[in-house]
């Protein structure tokens, strides 16, 4: 059959349900199903931008915020909150002075109803506030004057002995081992047997040489001085009952840190925890401690004592001040953390 080019040609039922309307006119359902999906499809058509989704603006999410948050209360909050924190910054200087008088007076007070309610259980922290006070006071108003006068007095003596300062440690060296060897011999008389110890010493710093890649180098005057520390500290505690009790008080403390310890780990981990020991009895420990040393860190107290160790390692024992400080570190915290912490000096580890 022939048609024109602008006339259309007949439809089948197919083509009109294809079309869009059926036979009366009105939409078949394909029509409406693909007009459904031509409308989801212009929504999330990405290629043009007049489709893309908007998101909202800043100032709208803010005044969207503002008209939701915002009330009376809040305000008064936020201008009072302002305000305090205006107040502060301005006379931080005039505050300062009063707060910390009275955490000094409440603290004070509180030390003192402790002593009178029960001085046995008090007479720690009393003694540690004592030395904190007199530490204190030292350090801020009494050891540099001190020291400067003491610096200008002993300054001629302090040139002559620098000068011949082998002579000296030779010196020392010698009266040391003359002072030992009179000691040892008056105290292990009747008891020869109490000398075996030193076996023990001579072996380790053999040893020590044999595996030593320079013993020419060896500095014996440190050696000499490490060993002299250690009996020093062994009269103290084992002939002197005075620095016998001293150190048991600080033993007691550290055991009453321990008990605090378990007794915190029992109300955690409850009355069964020593049946895993290592796990809820020596690791909290551990943690309890590194608490303890990480609070004293902040608190500027290690660092003062640590400092103070080390200077009095410089001066007797003639090492390095990079070396001293390491090794008075290493008493509180690991080797790692102690080296780490001279770092700065370690450029100038070898001199003095």
């Amino acid at each position: 059959m022939d048609w024109n080019s602008n006339q259309l040609p007949p439809h089948s039922e197919m083509d009109l349900k294809v079309s869009g309307n059926d036979r009366d006119g009105r939409p078949s359902i394909i029509s409406i199903l693909s007009r459904g999906s031509d409308d989801h499809t212009a929504e999330t058509n990405f290629d043009s931008n007049e489709n893309l989704p908007t998101s909202p603006s800043k100032s709208s999410v803010d005044k969207r915020k503002k008209t939701f948050y915002s009330s009376p209360f809040q305000t008064i909050i936020e201008r009072t909150e302002g305000f305090i924190k205006s107040g502060l910054e301005k006379h931080r200087g005039k505050i300062r002075i009063p707060v910390w008088t009275l955490v000094f007076l409440a603290y004070n007070a509180c030390l003192i109803y402790a002593c009178i309610r029960d001085f046995r259980k008090a007479k720690t922290l009393l003694v540690l506030t004592i030395v904190i006070y007199v530490c204190t006071i030292y350090c801020k108003w009494i050891s540099r004057p001190l020291w400067i006068k003491v610096g200008n007095l002993t300054a001629p003596l302090a040139k002559k002995l620098h000068k011949h300062r082998r002579i000296r440690r030779r010196v020392q060296v010698v009266l040391f081992l003359l002072a030992v060897s009179m000691f040892l011999g008056i105290d292990c008389y009747r008891t020869p047997a109490r000398l075996q110890s030193l076996a023990g010493i001579f072996g380790l710093l053999g040893f020590g040489l044999l595996i030593s890649k320079h013993p020419s180098r060896v500095p014996w005057y440190t050696v000499i001085w490490g060993i002299a520390i250690q009996i020093i500290f062994a009269l103290i505690i084992l002939r002197w009952d005075a620095g016998r009790s001293m150190f048991e008080w600080f033993g007691d403390i550290f055991d009453s840190l321990i008990d605090f310890t378990n007794a915190g780990s029992e109300f955690v981990f409850g009355k069964s925890y020593k049946d895993h020991f290592f796990a809820f009895g020596v690791m909290p420990v551990v943690v309890f401690f590194g608490f303890i040393i990480a609070a004293l860190y902040y608190w500027g107290a290690m660092q003062f004592l640590i400092m103070k160790i080390g200077w009095l390692l410089y001066v007797v024992m003639g090492t390095s001040a990079c070396e001293s400080f390491c090794a008075a570190a290493n008493i509180f915290v690991d080797g790692s953390t102690a080296d780490g912490q001279t770092v700065p000096g370690a450029n100038d580890g070898g001199k003095e």
